[in-house]
């Protein structure tokens, strides 16, 4: 199957030392001679099939080369550099100490650096996932979207794998109750019980023994639900359901695999071994809190993809199966990064293209020994929390009335709190928002991860 290829541009990198004319303007620059004018330079060139083929389908789109989206190109991205027209129209050569991109090279980076392509092909949205992972800061700088698209993670970061994802789903509460088969009212129905939350501790702490459930006075039903919580509780049912271990006997019953929670452990000593003791940290961490998320770049040591980003990686690393002749000189150019920069360009907002490194510079923190354009230093960043009312300061106090209220009722929800709250404060700002509840929810975040940071 062929990948589709992104419309190129024409750009000039690293203060003109880099040139990457689009593939028509080779075309023409081949097929000009001394003497011809533009007219019999355009008849001359013809586009070959492979490259109609593997282009996106736009209506008028053959083999004849068109000459004023051409000299538009060129009068818009190459202003600049008078020599270009000559380049392309007249046959001549580049100046001296320019490089200039190959027509396999451009092939290659643009089903490589396609970012509208990827995201088809991984069934997300270019503006609402991609965008916001750039503009949002889940993908905080250019040496994550270089990673993004296949390359290497930076050192000292450890990027979390699939499985320990699975591991904290099935850590949380809704994993634990679900593989226990009861429904919440029941758990909290327990909770509310003192007689039965001191026995299901005492089962969770002493599994697999189920002693404590068999010295009081409790209903069967009652007793099995227990147990069952108490299994599905336990290290190793959850590292078993998040893909740990063996699932069924030889006979096909599911059992529960007591070494099952090597895995865990392996991969702890894993992401401290290769990452060091702060990776570990954070990951523990993350680990510990309480929904989905967050996502992107987690305490400058663990990076915590989305699916979304998985699949975009995948369909990116197939775009750089078979690399063009002479890629890993040009990606040692000092202009390569401005290139990347340029082609993996956000999609365009009210006629203007917007440029990743521009994005990065806005929500980056760029340190004293930033050298190189477009790579910000590493951040931590706050992804995937929803909307916020008002300025970050006006949701102190809601904050602190919602830990006053799970203080007294721990299992008390958000939109609850939200209720009790505007009997007190209708005209607070977080009523104002487009989602109360998501920005309570981002509130009580960000004051945890500020205490998490000091």
């Amino acid at each position: 199957m062929l990948l589709k290829r992104k419309k190129s541009w024409p750009g000039l990198y690293a203060g003109g030392t880099l040139f990457a004319p689009t593939e028509d303007m080779w075309l023409l620059h081949l097929a000009a001679r001394p003497g011809m004018s533009r007219k019999d330079v355009v008849r001359a060139a013809r586009r070959p099939q492979d490259q109609i083929a593997t282009s996106f389908r736009r209506r008028g789109y053959g083999e004849t080369i068109n000459e004023q989206a051409v000299l538009v190109a060129i009068a818009r991205h190459l202003a600049s550099a008078s020599w270009v027209n000559d380049w392309t129209w007249k046959g001549s050569e580049a100046p001296a100490g320019v490089t200039v991109v190959t027509t396999a090279q451009i092939r290659y980076l643009s089903q490589w650096l396609n970012p509208t392509g990827h995201c088809r092909a991984s069934k997300i949205s270019t503006t609402y996932s991609y965008g916001a992972w750039i503009e949002q800061g889940m993908i905080p700088d250019a040496h994550w979207l270089r990673w993004l698209y296949g390359d290497s993670p930076p050192e000292g970061v450890y990027v979390l794998p699939p499985i320990m994802e699975r591991f904290r789903t099935e850590s949380h509460l809704e994993g634990i109750i679900a593989a226990a088969k009861i429904d919440r009212a029941t758990y909290f129905q327990w909770k509310r019980d003192e007689n039965k939350w001191r026995i299901l501790q005492a089962l969770v702490n002493s599994y697999p023994s189920a002693r404590a459930a068999e010295e009081v006075n409790l209903r069967a039903d009652t007793r099995k639900h227990l147990k069952d919580y108490a299994k599905a509780a336990s290290l190793e049912e959850r590292c078993q359901r998040a893909g740990w271990g063996a699932k069924n006997d030889k006979s096909g019953k599911a059992k529960t695999d007591r070494k099952a929670r090597t895995g865990y452990f392996n991969e702890l000593k894993d992401a401290e071994k290769r990452c060091g003791r702060e990776a570990k940290g954070a990951l523990l961490s993350w680990l510990a809190l309480d929904g989905r998320g967050p996502y992107g770049l987690y305490k400058d040591h663990l990076f915590v993809p989305s699916e979304g980003m998985r699949r975009f990686r995948q369909q990116a690393l197939k775009g750089r199966e078979r690399p063009a002749t002479g890629m890993d000189l040009l990606m040692r150019h000092p202009g390569f990064m401005e290139l990347f920069a340029d082609w993996t360009g956000l999609p365009s907002y009210r006629g203007k293209r917007r440029k990743v490194d521009a994005v990065v510079r806005k929500n980056s923190v760029v340190g004293k020994d930033q050298a190189t354009p477009g790579l910000a230093k590493l951040r931590i960043r706050q992804a995937g929390v929803g909307s916020k009312g008002g300025r970050p300061s006006t949701n102190d106090d809601v904050v602190a009335f919602a830990a006053e209220q799970r203080s007294q009722r721990p299992d008390i929800r958000a939109k609850e709190i939200l209720k009790l709250f505007r009997q007190q404060r209708p005209e607070h700002l977080i009523f104002k928002s487009r989602n109360p509840t998501s920005a309570l929810r981002a509130a009580i975040l960000q004051r945890r991860d500020k205490r998490a940071g000091n």
